[in-house]
């Protein structure tokens, strides 16, 4: 390689020396090199470059003419002292190209600042901070960068924070005087890590080392301010490697690198650790860092760094052990070999121009040492691959690697990458990962706001604590924030500030900034989402209604009649008139009390009731009748038992049904006076106003129930569960449930805790202890209500027996008529005789006067006037106190555009100063005033170098210009002789330089308003108006910083509204383009097919801004739907315009510089409204207050007065227009789901495709519709799990996913979620068992065996000892068939055998009470038994499914299985992957499963579906419920979940959810378990068998003897037939 490097230099020499006019020898090119030569990175570019021209010197011997030579020059780690040495190698050395330290946007105004450094090639090793515009790139060629963007820094410190989940860190770097770089770097930071939910907690800035008298105790200071910070990830971004070595020394000795602190360094300080001793190791244990990978196996590498080594050892034999090559100098070496081989590709031997050296540069495509050298857009085409270090011991040890494109990977060869790295060594030692917090700090903590008006004091109570001398806050809300924060990965210090107005109140201060965020029992609620934004809901909600209970009157009057089947009735009826009809037939002809077919029937009716009073004779009508009695005892108790279960079933019914009654019949209602209930009954409910009362507190409502103010209270759910607990009798709740939100916590909007709250929030959910706290705090009241004597009892009233009692009312009436009508015939004759005897006494005088007597006792019964003053000062300023001689002349700069409106005004305004400053006293006509003016065209670049023109040839003392601070203080500090002239700028800047740094030159004055109240105030009108995406345009003039800046601004302050920049266009510089018009037109043309509406004109010259609007007005864009909003720059220069001008920005809105006589730190703004041939007043706006009605004002307003809008539409403008062509968001939504009920991907025909459609994407419908924009997307299917489509958001394969996702915490890892559309929980479904109810003896277990075979034994005992006494005295109980009937008889209290005995009597007494207890007792047992449901789960917990190691199911693409094994600690070998719903009922049936587990809205479908034959069982495990799914940081998180809200409240979901949801018919084929709650015969049919056997055989007795008896008599018959010969005429017959 060497030699024919050596050749081509020689050649290439040749045709130097030769030059145009045929030179022949010895062709020098010279090369400038500008680096710090007091660094390690300068030590070893300086080398690496030396190496470089010598290997190309001595490539080949053709060489031998062609030399090159450096010149290098000390930049002394200042910047500006860069560009200024290398101006001066340009102009002085005639270098051809420079190389060095200088970073992007240095080498830019570097190379325009003269027209004949335009071409000459620059290549920057330094990775820059801010880029100059693209396009400005473009238009300079010659600057090349040949290192890391520092965005790939910073997204990997990014990513190395993400990884651990740290979610503040400290940025700390050096300021090196890098106007863009440095004020930008923390910025870029800030960015990259809000993708991984982090911030910049805090930022230190240390000045250049070298201008630090004592570094050490600056230092120290320093990092003692942090060591009071409660954070504890250090991040050295970006700083020197001496400075480095110095804060790790004192890090050391402050005890900084101990355990529970974490520290990463950039690319400077990794890259360099090679070359640091033992010592500086040993104060680094633990860190954390990353370099540029680079191969080190190869030939030409190894070889470089036996060369370097060499090179370095003899030139610094001071560092001689640590003399290996870096990334740095590797890169200085490829970038000499880029500048090299450039000018070996030209053929002849001349020297070629700038043009085509840099042609020849731009297509340089060689492997280097550092890697593949190519250049595209003036950047090295591929991206550099960082490898993970971390410091271990006297060296480190690679961790892993990292890409932008792949992530961490654990080779350098990567196709997927990791989310964990290998374990880390931390500082102190420390194994596990750091938190990255500590609760030892001094920062000011958050301010959190809690209710202390609420009326539920369980949820926030705000006491006096007479220990602490204030206020103490407890309650549930509280005590769930506090475990919240607990589960945080950092510390998070607040105090906690009562809040005594509404929760509305509450919130709004969070936007205002007197709270930094709130707790309680606080609504998530849609309209208060533009105030502030909510976490993930803790707690679920929903808006109910409590009224008082009344007695249930809505029984059947034949209730009765259900506690059997009609079957079992016909059954008893048919059986118990066979058996009356057996007995009858029995003893009809023995026993004169049963003799006819009616005393059958009433025998028959008596028994039932046990009061018959006919006595059995025959011992077989005894047999007959014993067990009957017993069945009829036993269907007794049955009846009573199913009569009691049926009843069991809620007495209390509500008193108002619903809200429907409540508005008609115009009834009072009481709520929480402080919440949002009042405004959601009007607004929502519609009730009227006057009928809503407010109450304070839980106890005051059981009182206005009782005095009658109100009719119905409404409660959001968890506090109907407190007042349901608390007063638990004579209330209940009525009518449907208003879904809500839930209760969440309230934070500022955008704030970087919403992400770690909401994911600590679904932690502690899913850990149940959310659920703990809530049985803890909120289900342990006592019932304390006065309501207790509303219902009191369980007893039935007549209405149920209504029926029987008419007809049996009936019968008795008849019977009753009948028998006075019999009774006035028989007593007719004695009343006649009583009649005649009272007449006779005269009785009936007598009663005459009572009634005479008893019916008398009834009847009583501002800027040009500005700048000339600014001008006067300091002409006053510069004449001073010591006052010159006659005609002495000031020389002021002015730097001005002379084309524009602005640069006009500004002349003629600074001309009028210096003559009135000339007029304004006699004391100075001595002293003249010079103005002289320089043109900047429009170009910041030529700004600072016409700036630097009249410093040095015009002799000013002071310049006053459109010159923006960054470029002002870069040309006060590029010559020492401009250090002191002050600079007035009259620009506002886009990024200023750091405040340090403008400290040290206090010649820069700003004199405009900071571009950031610009931004801030731009963001305020969007955000009053809600729109959520805007468009930039703003004309490019070349202010590296203030550009490259301003769309980062604006971001920011869009940010703080939910707002984005979605589009932004950048417009070349107006006198650079040769048809304005139509570059114009194709611009706007392209905007046209966007569908965003709402364009922001940031940063313009008024003549473009002119050209824009007219354009803008032809194809119209100028027209209802848009939005056009200007700066200060167009507004302030409206007054200039004429009225064509105006025609054209019809509905303009803007904003002017207010200045109150003076310029402000915070300037008031005044919003304006383009209408006519001028504009209108619309409002004020400051950063301090916001929008206010006036210019003075303590209050903002949230809405202004109505604006005309373009195209004079009245209302507000959507912002956003379907009709466009942008890229649509792809949206994945799961095509593998069990429950296509969700979310069903099918084939559709006529789109020739696949198509979504189900409930999930029904909702996502619904939303998108109530966005405030347009929303283009395509569904597309993903046929992975869950998981996977959750990550290939974090992996940007999908822009969002759509669909049943559950929210759980270990998916915050990869994307953020909306606020739930569904509630949701895990819930276990398991088959049920048979029915009880039906088993044949189910009556026997009311009893156990041993209590049966008691009470039998004992009961046959008593009756023999009974039987003992009486046997002799008593004929009634002679026989053992009698005692064995007076036993059973005793049972059912029908005994009829009188006890003659006292013994006797004293035997039975105490068992007759005994019998009564037990009967009622087995009565109560079997009531019991048929009162737990009849559905019994077969398998009751998940303990049991564990214990027996059973299989469950559960979709195999959902998070379950990972949370059955996870959280509930099942077996993964019993976990059993399900596909679909419909595969659930055979796995069941085949035993492959005994239990399954669903998420909740899973469980509602699948139970309807399959409604007979399972049930639920076990606890419900809280989960998150279904959400949508974005991107970390997305901003249409905050709309979406706004507008879920919204459907939410309006109950248009719910709808949905009832559509399409439940209607499901039951299509289980097990549906012959349960089909009625009636009792039938099956339960007693051991019992009927037996007694029905008996009277079987009774009645095959019974007829057998009655045979015999009708045979005598038959006999009899013939045989008097016979003796009277009429047998003799019937054979005959």
């Amino acid at each position: 390689m060497s030699g024919d490097l050596c050749l081509l230099l020689l050649f290439l020499l040749l045709v130097v020396g030769m030059g145009s006019k045929g030179k022949a020898k010895d062709i020098e090119w010279h090369i400038g090199g500008v680096i710090d030569y007091s660094s390690r990175v300068g030590k070893e570019q300086m080398i690496a470059m030396e190496m470089a021209v010598q290997d190309f010197q001595h490539r080949s011997t053709a060489c031998c003419k062609l030399r090159l030579v450096l010149h290098f020059k000390d930049s002394r780690r200042n910047l500006a002292r860069a560009a200024s040495v290398a101006l001066e190698l340009m102009h002085k050395k005639q270098v051809q190209a420079t190389i060095g330290t200088l970073p992007v946007a240095e080498a830019a105004l570097v190379s325009m600042i003269d027209e004949t450094t335009n071409y000459i090639p620059i290549i920057s090793l330094t990775s820059p901070g801010i880029l100059p515009p693209q396009q400005m790139l473009q238009q300079l060629p010659s600057i090349l960068q040949m290192s890391n963007d520092i965005t790939l820094h910073t997204q990997c410190i990014a990513a190395i924070v993400g990884i651990f989940k740290w979610r503040k860190v400290t940025a700390i770097y050096e300021n090196n005087n890098d106007f863009s770089a440095d004020s930008g770097l923390v910025t870029l930071l800030s960015d990259s890590l809000r993708v991984v939910n982090s911030e910049v907690k805090h930022h230190l800035a240390f000045p250049p080392l070298t201008s630090l008298s004592k570094p050490e105790a600056a230092i120290e200071e320093e990092l003692r301010k942090l060591t009071s910070k409660s954070n504890r990830v250090m991040v050295l971004l970006q700083c020197s490697l001496e400075l480095a070595i110095l804060i790790f020394d004192k890090a050391k000795q402050m005890g900084m690198m101990e355990k529970g602190y974490v520290w990463i360094v950039s690319e400077e300080i990794a890259s360099l650790l090679h070359s640091l001793d033992s010592s500086v190791f040993d104060n680094m244990q633990g860190v954390l860092g990353f370099r540029t990978n680079f191969i080190q196996s190869s030939k030409s590498f190894r070889h470089f760094k036996t060369m370097f080594r060499k090179m370095y050892q003899l030139k610094y034999p001071e560092e001689e052990e640590f003399s290996n090559p870096s990334i740095f100098a590797l890169r200085a070496y490829d970038a000499v070999w880029t500048i090299a081989q450039a000018i070996e590709k030209k053929s002849s031997q001349e020297k070629i121009p700038s043009v085509k050296l840099l042609e020849n540069i731009l297509s340089s495509n060689f492997e280097g040492l550092s890697g593949k050298i190519g250049f595209k857009n003036g950047k090295l085409t591929e991206n550099s691959t960082f490898q993970i270090i971390n410091v271990v011991g006297t060296s480190y040890k690679e961790m892993a690697f990292w890409s932008p494109l792949f992530g961490f990977c654990e080779t350098i060869i990567c196709n997927k990458s990791v989310t964990e790295l290998s374990p880390v060594y931390w500082p102190g030692g420390l194994r596990k990962v750091p938190k990255g917090w500590s609760s030892r700090s001094e920062e000011q903590p958050l301010k959190i706001g809690v209710p202390a008006k609420g009326a539920f004091n369980q949820f926030v109570r705000v006491s006096y604590d007479l220990h602490r001398n204030g206020t103490y806050v407890s309650g549930f809300s509280v005590k769930v924030f506090e475990a919240v924060v607990n589960r945080l990965p950092y510390h998070l210090p607040y105090v906690l500030v009562p809040f005594y107005g509404s929760y509305d109140e509450m919130v709004e201060q969070i936007f205002y900034k007197g709270l930094d965020a709130a707790v309680g029992d606080t609504e998530i609620m849609a309209d208060r989402y533009q105030y502030a934004e909510f976490s993930q809901p803790y707690v679920e909600s929903g808006l109910v209604m409590i009224v008082p209970v009344k007695p249930d009157k809505s029984k059947d009057t034949w209730l009765f009649m259900k506690a059997f089947t009609t079957k079992m009735w016909l059954l008893m009826v048919g059986i118990h008139l066979f058996i009356g009809f057996v007995i009858w037939l029995i003893e009809r002809e023995d026993n004169p009390d049963l003799k006819g077919f009616g005393s059958m029937l009433w025998f028959s009716i008596t028994v039932i009731f046990f009061v018959q009073r006919e006595p059995l004779r025959d011992n077989l009508s005894r047999l007959v009748l014993s067990p009957w009695l017993f069945v009829i005892l036993i269907v007794t108790a049955s009846f009573t038992a199913s009569l009691t279960s049926m009843l069991t079933v809620s007495r209390l019914q509500p008193s108002i049904q619903d809200i429907e009654t409540l508005q008609r019949t115009n009834a009072a209602i009481g709520c929480d006076g402080n919440s949002f209930i009042v405004r959601y009954l009007m607004n929502v409910l519609n009730f009227k106003p006057g009928n809503i009362k407010r109450i304070e507190s839980i106890n005051d409502y059981p009182i206005a129930f009782e005095r009658g103010d109100i009719s119905v209270a409404f409660f959001v759910v968890p506090h109907a569960k407190v007042f349901l607990a608390k007063f638990c009798k004579g209330y209940t709740t009525a009518g449907q449930t208003f879904k809500l939100g839930g209760f969440g916590f309230v934070f500022p909007k955008g704030s970087p805790l919403l992400f770690d709250i909401s994911e600590a929030i679904l932690k502690a959910t899913e850990s149940g202890e959310i659920n703990q706290l809530e049985e803890d705090m909120l289900s342990s009241f006592k019932c304390t209500s006065s309501l207790t004597g509303i219902i009191d009892s369980p007893s039935l009233g007549p209405r149920p027996f209504s029926g029987l009692l008419f007809v049996s009312g009936g019968v008795s009436g008849f019977a009753f008529f009948v028998a006075i009508v019999r009774l006035a015939e028989r007593k007719l004759q004695i009343v006649n005789w009583l009649l005649n005897i009272l007449i006779n006494r005269r009785v009936s005088r007598l009663l005459n006067s009572f009634s005479t007597l008893y019916r008398r006792n009834s009847m009583k019964g501002q800027m040009c006037g500005d700048l000339c003053l600014l001008l006067l000062l300091l002409l006053m300023v510069l004449v001073g106190s010591k006052g010159k001689a006659k005609d002495i002349e000031w020389h002021i700069g002015g730097v001005i555009d002379y084309s524009s409106r602005v640069g006009k005004e500004q002349m003629v305004a600074m001309e009028m100063a210096v003559q009135d400053f000339q007029h304004r006293s006699t004391a100075c006509y001595k002293l003249r005033l010079v103005l002289h003016f320089k043109d900047s065209r429009g170009n910041l670049v030529r700004a600072a170098s016409v700036a630097l023109e009249l410093m040095h040839k015009k002799q000013v003392q002071a310049i006053i210009g459109t010159l923006p601070v960054a470029e002002a203080a870069l040309v006060s500090m590029i010559d020492e002789t401009t250090n002191n002239i002050p600079i007035i700028s009259l620009n506002s800047p886009g990024i200023l330089p750091p405040q340090q740094m403008l400290q040290q030159l206090p010649s820069i004055l700003q004199m405009s308003n900071d571009i950031t109240l610009h931004t801030q105030c731009i963001a305020a009108i969007v955000g009053i108006f809600k729109w959520r995406k805007v468009t930039a345009i703003y004309e490019n003039n070349n202010d590296f910083s203030a550009v490259s800046g301003l769309a980062t601004l604006l971001s920011d302050s869009l940010r703080v509204v939910n707002s984005e920049v979605k589009h932004h266009l950048a417009f070349p510089p107006l006198t650079s383009l040769s048809k304005p018009e139509a570059a114009i037109e194709e611009e706007l043309k392209k905007l046209m097919s966007k569908s965003n509406r709402v364009l922001v004109l940031l940063q313009c010259s008024l003549e473009f801004a002119i050209l824009i609007f007219d354009k803008a007005k032809q194809m119209g864009m100028m027209e209802k739907g848009y939005v056009w909003i200007v700066s200060e720059e167009i507004a302030s220069l409206l007054h200039s315009l004429d009225s064509s001008v105006f025609d054209n920005m019809q509905g303009l809105s803007g904003k002017i510089g207010f200045k109150n006589g003076k310029l402000a730190e915070n300037s008031t703004f005044q919003i304006i409204n383009v209408v006519g041939t001028s504009y209108k007043e619309m409002a004020f706006w400051s950063p301090l207050i916001g929008f206010c009605e006036t210019i003075i004002c303590n209050k903002s307003v949230t809405e202004m007065s109505p604006v005309y809008w373009p195209g004079g539409l009245r209302q507000v403008p959507k912002g956003w227009s379907s009709n466009n062509e942008e890229q649509p968001l792809k949206i994945g939504v799961p095509a593998n789901g069990a429950f296509n009920q969700f979310v069903r991907v099918s084939y559709d025909l006529r789109r020739n495709g696949t198509y979504a459609s189900g409930f999930s994407v029904k909702v996502f419908e619904a939303v998108v519709n109530r966005l405030p924009y347009h929303l283009p997307y395509v569904l597309v299917p993903f046929y992975g799990s869950y998981d996977d489509m959750v990550e290939q958001i974090f992996y940007k394969d999908l822009d969002a996913a759509v669909g049943d996702t559950e929210i759980v915490a270990d998916r915050y890892q990869y994307a953020e979620f909306s606020q739930p559309y569904v509630e949701s929980g895990l819930v276990m479904i398991v088959p049920v068992k048979p029915d009880k109810s039906k088993d044949t003896w189910l009556f026997m277990k009311a009893f156990t065996t041993k209590m049966w075979l008691l009470m039998v034994g004992i009961h046959l005992f008593i009756g023999f000892v009974i039987w003992l006494i009486e046997r002799e005295d008593n004929p009634d109980l002679k026989g053992f068939g009698s005692m064995l009937w007076f036993s059973i008889t005793v049972i059912f209290f029908v005994q009829r055998e009188p006890l003659r005995d006292n013994l006797s009597r004293l035997v039975l007494s105490p068992w007759l009470f005994v019998i009564l207890i037990v009967t009622a007792s087995f009565t109560a047992s079997l009531t019991s038994m048929l009162t737990v449901s009849r559905l019994q789960p077969s398998i009751q917990d998940i303990e049991t499914l564990q214990r027996t190691n059973a299989a469950i199911g559960c979709n195999g693409n959902s998070f379950i299985v990972r949370y059955l094994m996870n959280v509930l600690n099942f077996k993964p070998g019993n976990i059993k992957r399900i596909e679909s719903i419909n595969d659930y009922p055979i796995a069941f049936e085949r035993g492959d499963i005994s239990a399954a587990f669903f998420v909740v809205p899973h469980a509602k479908v699948f139970l309807p579906k399959f409604c007979k034959g399972y049930t639920t069982a076990g606890q419900t495990f809280k989960l998150g419920g279904f959400g949508f799914v974005f991107p970390k940081g997305s901003p249409l998180l905050f709309d979406i979940s706004e507008a879920i809200l919204m459907a939410t409240e309006s109950g248009e979901i719910n709808q949905l959810e009832e559509d399409m949801l439940s209607s499901f018919k039951c299509t289980s084929s097990l549906t012959g378990i349960i089909d009625s709650p009636s009792l039938g015969p099956r339960p007693f049919s051991g019992l009927l068998f037996v007694s029905g056997g008996v009277s079987g055989f009774a009645f095959f007795v019974a007829i057998v003897r009655l045979a015999r008896r009708e045979l005598q008599i038959v006999n009899l018959v013939r045989n008097i037939l016979i003796n009277r010969r009429v047998w003799r005429l019937l054979n005959s017959v």
